[in-house]
């Protein structure tokens, strides 16, 4: 389903659309092209800092702490949220598929 442009703050009823980062044509399949990074994970581009945007496999919310690295929202998404949230159940921390790890 394609995404909508919401009519205001409020509208409770806008849709999204989910894209793959993982195809060839997306941000990871274009992980090593210098038109789209500056450096790895670092978009090119100013927009008040220049490359300052990363990527999801090289975010980083660098307050917390050293035992969630770089990237993990991308590479370890379980382990994210069972770090970030409490009371996560039998959360399983195994990847059927995780295209960053691989």
């Amino acid at each position: 389903m394609a995404g909508s442009v919401p009519t205001g703050g409020n509208d409770r009823n806008a849709s999204y659309g989910l894209t793959d980062l993982t195809t060839s044509d997306s941000l990871w399949g274009r992980r090593n092209n210098s038109e789209t990074y500056a450096k790895w994970g670092a978009f090119r581009g100013d927009n008040g800092e220049d490359n300052a945007a990363r990527a999801p496999w090289a975010w980083d919310d660098t307050n917390d702490g050293s035992d969630l690295q770089a990237g993990v929202i991308a590479t370890d998404p379980a382990y994210l949220v069972s770090q970030y949230f409490g009371n996560t159940g039998d959360l399983s921390l195994t990847y059927l598929r995780n295209p960053y790890r691989s």
